[in-house]
């Protein structure tokens, strides 16, 4: 297998906390506003979603999550975000690592391979649509608001 060049872009809004990491020419670290990150990722072609098996992380939602959809890259990402995970196995949106610390061989060959920008548009727009405000979050806060008028009427 043949070295390619790479460079990982690091968006942080703390750049001085990884600025040990600044010698390495193959790594840029930045940080930009929250309306530039769309612009932005484009550029990319895989992004990680690495978290540790910790109760939050296993019922949270990163919004970043959609932002990486809209984007095209593929997702690396760990299981313990559990219905994230679940959403990229389904939709083959990347891959699913179940060891942060480990960077195992398929994952190397998987990258390596890369990918055809823009071959999984079609599962990535049913997924954000399924995951959308109005298909989520509308029906929930319908539901709310017809059980304060049950208790108002009561």
């Amino acid at each position: 297998m043949t070295p390619k060049k790479c460079k990982l872009l690091i968006l942080s809004f703390d750049v001085k906390k990884l600025s040990h990491l600044q010698n390495d020419e193959s790594i840029t670290i930045d940080s930009i506003s929250a309306s530039m990150v769309k612009d932005v990722l484009c550029a990319g072609d895989f992004a990680f979603l690495l978290r540790d098996n910790i109760i939050t992380n296993n019922v949270a939602f990163p919004n970043k999550f959609l932002e990486y959809i809209s984007s095209g890259m593929k997702i690396i990402t760990t299981p313990y975000v559990y219905d994230i995970a679940s959403m990229v196995e389904e939709y083959q949106l990347g891959r699913v690592i179940k060891n942060i610390n480990d960077c195992p061989i398929d994952l190397i060959e998987y990258i390596d391979i890369g990918y055809k920008y823009g071959e999984d548009f079609g599962e990535r727009t049913e997924l954000l649509s399924s995951v959308s405000f109005k298909k989520v979050l509308k029906p929930f806060v319908n539901d709310i608001q017809n059980v304060f008028w049950y208790f108002k009427v009561i």
